[in-house]
């Protein structure tokens, strides 16, 4: 099967292959023709009729077996050679009419896990059955086998988590932790990576590790926030410990304490995570509602998988998910589901270009060939935006995009949209970094766009030192002018005080002289002669030569 996009009547000109895709150069245009893209092959469809998976278990007694649990079907077996070969359990009142978890022992019996405070002891040859009250008002969330032969960890909703003895097909109540562990809720899964170690996946608590020998109780703390609703656990190599919740992030938890955090902008769907499971390559696989997505740890790469790649129709549901012993992985949705070797599925690691496609300033479109050699804009049109595009057109619905306009942006963007816009940038140099993903999540080179907006006139440096040097010229202007008139009033003041000094001195003197002359008169009254009356050389009047006020030759006013 291809597809084609591209005109449908035209005669081919010429043809080339690039990447797995088929382009034809026509007479009305480009065409493009690629080969079907599925990398999955979905089976099992006809096990189900019609009702959806939701828990699934691969056999470890007969490799070909898959027990299927259904959404309202009860529980189906399907052989991978010849087909479906058994169901049960399919009235609508029947607590494992929805079987949310299967656990197959040894012995060919099955642990099946329902609704309405179910916990099944089946044995599909003879059809009988056991159930073993968990005291739950949900339903069983996980069937786990413990590290201590003959006994099954049992998650639930409502009821925390429960230890059971296969061999007495009841629970464990003598370990002084039973209590702490029901006493959980909500609880969505456990690991137990280590004898007497056991991690609980809960919906309120996040975390919590427990210790089997002591009872002792701990939420688990790290540098990376696990949040409060843990759903699935997984074990990596070395150690370590995945952890995913229904908000979209994933934590890998390592040994020494150290971690890293992934959210939706690295890749972690954004629907509700469902499972995580590791393979033997060490790649993490998660599913969500919508999609399955595969984590490369070493170079830090989500691969999206969707119906387009061959699997089942969303969504797939939380507990249909399994991992062979020989490191096939299981994965169920709505119809039916995919058994696959992780290794065998094809991931494109070479990053194809992205490209800009088109620029608009104030919503007008500006040549393509002018607008990458830099955009130099004035400060009044500052209203940009551009459209982009990832060169990888096998599934371009995948490509996902960083953006950052550096200058303006503290971080990049990550986006699944191939535009972005700018409204009013202020005046300055900025570049728009642009990445994009291949179908398979790995990043290409940044593509740059260089832009500059104008400032004003006003806001210019060379205005301002224009302004900043008539400032200073009007201010010296001023202070030589201020200067000046000071200078021209301290002298006209000196011009003053040299004329009053000059007048009045010799006005002084004249009267001096003439009351000297006076007082030598002979026809001057003997009284006016005398000094005491001020007249004379000693009087005391002060109108003598030395007299006491000052008004004689020698006086200084």
């Amino acid at each position: 099967p291809t597809s084609c996009v591209g005109p449908r009547q035209a005669d081919v000109i010429d043809l080339a292959e690039a990447r797995g895709v088929l382009w034809a150069a026509t007479t009305s245009g480009v065409a493009s023709v690629e080969p079907s893209t599925a990398r999955f092959e979905t089976t099992g469809a006809e096990s189900l009729d019609g009702v959806a998976t939701l828990s699934l278990y691969a056999s470890r007694r007969s490799p070909d077996v898959t027990w299927i649990g259904t959404n309202g079907g009860g529980l189906r077996r399907h052989d991978a050679r010849r087909g479906p070969t058994g169901q049960w359990f399919t009235a609508p009142s029947d607590p494992l009419a929805r079987t949310f978890a299967i656990y197959e022992s040894g012995d060919g019996a099955l642990w099946l896990g329902g609704d309405a405070a179910s916990l099944f002891r089946f044995d599909p040859r003879t059809g009988g059955r056991r159930g073993i009250p968990l005291g739950l008002d949900g339903y069983v969330t996980s069937i786990t086998p413990s590290r201590t032969p003959g006994r099954l960890w049992v998650t639930t909703i409502g009821a925390g988590v429960h230890l059971v003895d296969r061999a007495r097909a009841e629970r464990v109540t003598e370990a002084p932790w039973v209590g702490r562990l029901a006493a959980l809720g909500d609880t969505w899964a456990v690991l137990e990576p280590e004898p007497g170690v056991l991690y609980v996946a809960t919906d309120r608590a996040g975390l919590v590790r427990l210790d089997l020998d002591t009872g002792a109780r701990e939420p688990v703390r790290s540098a990376c926030e696990t949040g409060a609703s843990v759903v699935s656990l997984a074990e990596g190599p070395g150690g370590s410990l995945w952890a995913a919740g229904f908000e979209p992030w994933l934590v890998r938890l390592r040994p020494d304490g150290t971690c890293e955090r992934y959210t939706d902008a690295d890749g972690v769907p954004r629907s509700n995570v469902g499972w995580i499971t590791v393979d033997a390559g060490g790649h993490v696989w998660v599913s969500a509602n919508g999609e399955v997505v595969r984590l490369d740890p070493e170079a830090g790469v989500f691969t999206r998988f969707s119906e387009a790649d061959g699997l089942p129709q969303t969504p797939m549901y939380f507990h249909a998910h399994d991992r062979t012993p020989t490191g096939e992985l299981l994965i169920g949705g709505a119809d039916g589901f995919v058994r696959f070797r992780p290794e065998a599925v094809a991931i494109d690691e070479t990053p194809e270009p992205v490209r800009i496609t088109r620029v608009l300033v104030d919503g007008e479109p500006v040549p393509l060939a002018e607008a990458l050699g830099g955009l130099r804009l004035p400060y009044h049109r500052n209203d940009l935006a551009v459209e982009y595009a990832a060169l990888d057109l096998r599934q371009p619905e995948k490509a996902r995009y960083r953006v950052r306009l550096v200058g303006l942006d503290e971080n990049a963007e990550t986006t699944d949209r191939a535009d972005i816009r700018y409204a009013s940038l202020p005046p300055g140099r900025y570049t728009l970094r642009i990445a994009a993903t291949n179908r398979d999540g790995y990043w290409s080179e940044p593509t740059d766009l260089a832009v500059r907006i104008l400032p004003p006139v006003w806001l210019r440096p060379w205005f301002w030192a224009l302004m900043a040097g008539l400032v200073g010229t009007v201010g010296l202007a001023a202070h030589r002018y201020r200067v000046a008139q000071l200078l021209r009033v301290e002298r006209t003041r000196r011009r003053i005080a040299d004329d009053l000094h000059d007048d009045i001195g010799s006005k002084i003197s004249s009267v001096a002289l003439r009351l000297d002359a006076a007082q030598r008169s002979p026809a001057l009254p003997a009284l006016a002669q005398a000094p005491w009356f001020g007249l004379g050389p000693g009087s005391r009047l002060g109108l003598g030569p030395s007299s006491r006020l000052g008004l004689g030759p020698s006086s200084r006013h």
